[in-house]
């Protein structure tokens, strides 16, 4: 495999050599047995513009066109931060070690890392802007590594926005939530003919809260992994997220909530429509510790099948070790009822209106929490577009 590494960072070089020590994905590891991604990277490809720019969702963000930082302007309440070499590799942990590869990978390719360290509140939302192409037969390389530390009582809205076409796109993004801190934050992966890693981290300490959305709409091949890890009581958490997917595309998320602390909560709400071959994977675990007394979690991931040929793998699951606990699980798979097609059509609506309906009123509620207005008509727009394009291939 070729790589273009960067040698420049502290961060490059460590990842560097946990790279040489780590395995290559493949379907013989536990925590790759759907996927077959084989990541070959090459020296960067030139890429096209991208269609977006910042100002389009909000006047603060970062705005990557390509494998480049073209704009980048930061709230107030925003301070830089020099230890990002340290914080990363102490934020790994041993948990996950099958899909560390690629987390290296990206450590060792990037050449945009960012650790900033957020107090007080703002108004305005923070919005990360991914944007890159590739051209002909070739593949163009994304990768960066950002890093969030939200201070006591700190409030971040933040959302994440990947527009890639035909790339490889990797990426790590930590948060640390101190005590009493809120983060509301979302990601859609609207990538088409691309390959998506990406691993997100979630540190909740005592009374923090985070409320996190996503939306996955186009890929080749990509696993989207979310790890929580909530410390203390009072703490809350909600995990939610819609997957609308057709053709041959393969979407897994893969998802790891860790209640460490006694009298902390955590809600999983999944909801995916799957036409033509494509598959979707859900793989979610919650985990309670010894002593993590009067937890309350819940987790449930519902699929509705279009297709004979589309597939869903899904495994809920539940690791409990302590007694005074509130847990919940559950998974459905199901296709459209013909009698609901029917009642739309018996007053006078046609049957493309029908699914679209459907379809949308199946998915809206999982992506329920994202309040910016503009981010939000935005995945609205994005979600109609690809329900009317499964609906005309029917």
């Amino acid at each position: 495999m070729q790589t273009n590494l960067f040698q420049s960072s502290e961060l490059a070089q460590a990842a560097q050599v946990l790279l040489g020590a780590a395995k290559s994905p493949s379907r013989s590891m536990e925590d790759w047995r759907y996927l077959q991604w084989q990541p070959n990277f090459s020296s960067i490809t030139e890429s096209r513009n991208g269609k977006y720019s910042l100002a389009d969702f909000s006047k603060k963000g970062l705005d990557f066109n390509g494998n480049k930082l073209t704009n980048g302007t930061l709230p107030s309440n925003f301070y830089s931060k020099s230890d990002l070499a340290t914080s990363f590799l102490q934020t790994f942990d041993n948990t996950f070690t099958d899909t560390n590869y690629l987390s290296w990978l990206s450590l060792s390719m990037s050449e945009h890392n960012y650790d900033y360290k957020i107090e007080g509140s703002s108004e305005e939302s923070f919005v990360v802007l991914n944007q890159t192409a590739g051209s002909g037969n070739s593949l163009a390389n994304h990768t960066k590594n950002l890093r969030f530390d939200l201070a006591e009582h700190a409030v971040l809205n933040c959302h994440f926005l990947h527009l890639c076409q035909q790339a490889n796109v990797l990426e790590n993004v930590h948060f640390v939530l101190r005590p009493s801190a809120k983060l509301n934050a979302s990601v859609v992966l609207n990538n088409p003919d691309s390959n998506y890693y990406g691993k997100y981290i979630f540190h909740v300490y005592k009374d923090a809260e985070l409320n996190f959305s996503s939306l996955d709409l186009n890929a080749k091949q990509q696993k989207h992994e979310i790890h929580v890890f909530i410390h203390d009581e009072g703490a809350k958490v909600n995990l939610e997220g819609a997957y609308c997917l057709n053709d041959k595309a393969v979407s897994e998320k893969f998802i790891r909530v860790h209640h460490l602390g006694k009298g902390s909560e955590s809600k999983q709400y999944y909801k995916g429509i799957l036409a033509d071959s494509s598959r979707a994977i859900f793989d979610g675990k919650i985990y309670v510790a010894p002593g993590a007394d009067q937890t309350n979690a819940e987790q449930l991931n519902k699929n509705l099948l279009l297709s004979s040929k589309a597939e869903v793998d899904t495994k809920p699951q539940l690791e409990i070790f302590a007694d005074d606990v509130k847990c919940s699980h559950g998974a459905t798979i199901s296709r459209f009822d013909a009698d609901e097609i029917f009642y739309f059509q018996a007053r006078a609506i046609d049957e493309k209106t029908a699914v679209d309906m459907l379809a949308r009123g199946f998915l809206k509620d999982a992506i329920s929490r994202i309040e910016n207005r503009e981010i939000n008509a935005f995945y609205e727009q994005l979600l109609s577009t690809k329900i009317a394009t499964i609906r005309d291939a029917r």
